[in-house]
């Protein structure tokens, strides 16, 4: 396992870690509103363990920001990490969860100042924990690389039936005079039913990093381009290279590292990721494609639309507005060596 790993796989874990952990500070928030108490656990220490849950969630948020910044594949900028909506990667899913982190900092904080600014309006402040919660479950699933994942799935959604349970429970629980909020529960409902068809029709779908990161894959930074007027288009070429497989079967990488000969010439890389599954079969989520012409030709970057044994379909755009076809065949032997062909069309 290279560095690459291990910083990636830090980086899904501690925000996993900070999920449950939010998870576990807003359930724990509606519990005491609800003022739920037992013996065995006075009103005191759950205040103490939920303030310690929302401390601790920051912690694996802040690691979680360490981890992506050092990561050599993703190449984020402290910028990026900072800055809501200045990444590279998926910008607006990815400000979503720097914007909660703020939101999570600064409701914690708020506690130093309640003496000052009254209990009501601490209260009323407090209500922005809700909008911190949705923005991390909209933030892992949009930018999560194992959104599609069976198990990433339970994950969110038993997360998002524990809160909306409590809430329900807090919104239709009488106050003193005997009213209860079916206006707030009705709004929290019909946005329930907005984050679900969200999800069911966006992140959990194929294809879904197409249209997240604007066509730009994985997200890994890529040389700037040499901006020319067109694709020489159609053409064929041959291919060479090597193929390396890394990761571990709940996330495997592959990639094609090829050159061209003969028109346009250049470069071409190829990386899929996926989980492998009975048979060492590969289920990809995610790809890039990243063709570079010699000379002064324009970058096309795309994704892997169809695959079929030793044949990839796959479209690209460059920034000079041609969209290309690229149908790829590779044979790789028992080294790593890969050859094959690729041809472009115009779409």
């Amino acid at each position: 396992m290279d560095w690459s790993q291990v910083a990636w796989y830090a980086a899904r874990a501690s925000g996993l870690v900070a999920f449950a952990l939010l998870t576990t500070s807003v359930c724990l928030g509606i519990v005491l509103s609800l003022k739920w108490r037992t013996l065995a656990l006075p009103r005191f220490v759950t205040n103490e363990v939920h303030r310690f849950a929302t401390i601790l969630a920051l912690v694996f948020t802040l690691f979680h920001g360490v981890a992506l910044y050092i990561d050599p594949f993703m190449k984020f900028t402290p910028a990026e990490i900072a800055v809501p909506l200045a990444a590279h990667y998926r910008p607006l899913w990815v400000g979503l969860g720097v914007t909660a982190a703020y939101l999570m900092a600064a409701l914690y904080a708020s506690s130093w100042i309640q003496r000052w600014i009254g209990f009501a309006w601490w209260r009323r402040f407090h209500y922005l924990a809700f909008a911190a919660y949705l923005a991390v479950v909209v933030h892992g699933l949009g930018s999560g690389s194992d959104s599609q994942a069976t198990w990433a799935f339970y994950i969110y959604a038993g997360s998002v039936f524990l809160v909306a349970a409590l809430l329900a429970a807090r919104l239709l629980s009488p106050d003193r005079e005997g009213r209860r909020a079916f206006a707030p529960a009705t709004v929290a409902g019909v946005g329930l039913l907005l984050l679900g068809g969200w999800a069911f029709s966006g992140p959990l779908q194929p294809g879904w990093n197409q249209t997240a990161n604007y066509g730009h894959g994985t997200g890994s930074r890529l040389p700037a381009p040499v901006v020319a007027s067109s694709l020489p288009l159609p053409f064929q070429s041959t291919l060479q290279g090597r193929y390396q497989r890394q990761g571990s079967a709940a996330q495997t990488a592959l990639q094609y590292d090829t050159t061209l000969s003969g028109a346009p010439g250049g470069s071409m890389q190829v990386r899929l990721i996926g989980q492998t599954q009975t048979g060492n079969r590969l289920v990809v989520n995610d790809s890039t494609v990243v063709l570079r012409p010699s000379g002064s030709g324009p970058v096309c970057t795309g994704s892997v639309t169809q695959i079929q044994r030793s044949t990839m379909v796959a479209q690209c755009a460059t920034q000079s507005g041609d969209q290309v076809q690229l149908q790829i065949v590779v044979q790789v032997d028992a080294d790593g060596n890969v050859t094959g062909t690729v041809d472009g069309s115009r779409l």
